[in-house]
């Protein structure tokens, strides 16, 4: 799983949830009332046992305002709250955690953490490709 497979979950998400709204996951050339942008802020990567490990995204999603505040600011975020609790990417469904809406300078802004456990690959490339494949089996 990587930050732009959950960054576009998220912007996917937002979409269905705004059909007349523009959802980027691109700074947006300029900051348009009502427009979003979706983006990764932090990533991390926490070794466990062997090749396993956990991978942290922290996602924010702007959501631009000429005036922060108001009822259409609080209407956003208790929807955003609700509604991005999972999420699927491909096939995996993520969970949203630390789901948190502050007002800021531009508007409001949703943040929330992914925690992801995966296994790291191994540097050793193919290892069937060096099997010497000119024995054959006896019966």
């Amino acid at each position: 799983m990587t930050a732009n497979e959950i960054v576009q979950a998220v912007a996917q998400r937002l979409q269905q949830l705004y059909p007349d709204g523009r959802v980027h996951t691109q700074p947006p050339p300029a900051e348009t009332e009502g427009e979003m942008y979706v983006h990764c802020t932090r990533q991390s990567r926490e070794q466990g046992l062997g090749r396993r490990c956990i991978d942290t995204f922290t996602i924010e999603v702007r959501r631009y305002q000429t005036a922060p505040g108001g009822t259409a600011a609080g209407d956003w975020a208790q929807a955003v709250l609700d509604e991005l609790q999972l999420l699927t990417a491909g096939q995996t469904v993520l969970h949203l955690r630390d789901r948190a809406v502050a007002e800021t300078a531009y508007g409001s802004a949703f943040t929330a953490t992914v925690q992801h456990n995966s296994t790291e690959r191994q540097d050793g490339g193919n290892e069937m490709a060096a099997l010497d494949q000119s024995t054959h089996a006896q019966l």
